[in-house]
């Protein structure tokens, strides 16, 4: 089976999802699956995400705690959604072109709940079961992104 897990988050985070995900890709490809997690911030510059979602965030927060969350976990969902549907495309025209043509990802496996508005649109468009992994709920750390002091 082939597995698409998109994520909001950056690769080589230390613990939570990322160590999760590493954990999860590897232990499927060793018993026959190609599972691929799709790294938000494997795809998008720092600068860009800085200039983008960070730094807005930080301005938000200041105006009131929170809102910064809201807005980073927003566009954070909206750009994976996005990269994920440039990856299922991607990989449809590649498979298409085999002979015989060969299978594209089979489920796309969200792991942030702020993704799934946008990743529903997409498996719909693609006929791909969506499943959604929780992990953990919202820190403090979460609230204040983008916050400094």
């Amino acid at each position: 089976m082939r597995i698409l897990l998109p994520t909001m988050r950056d690769v080589g985070q230390v613990g939570g999802t990322t160590t999760h995900l590493d954990m999860l890709s590897r232990g499927l490809n060793e018993i026959g699956h190609e599972a691929h997690v799709l790294y938000l911030g494997a795809k998008i510059p720092a600068a860009a995400r800085n200039l983008g979602i960070v730094w807005p965030a930080g301005a938000l927060n200041r105006a009131r705690r929170g809102w910064g969350m809201v807005y980073a976990s927003w566009l954070r969902g909206q750009v994976i959604s996005r990269l994920a549907e440039r990856e299922l495309a991607r990989d449809a025209a590649q498979q298409a072109q085999t002979e015989p043509p060969g299978r594209g990802w089979e489920v796309l496996n969200a792991q942030d709940v702020y993704s799934v508005p946008g990743l529903r649109v997409v498996a719909d468009r693609f006929s791909l079961p969506l499943v959604l992994t929780l992990h953990g709920y919202p820190l403090y750390e979460s609230l204040s992104e983008g916050y400094t002091s």
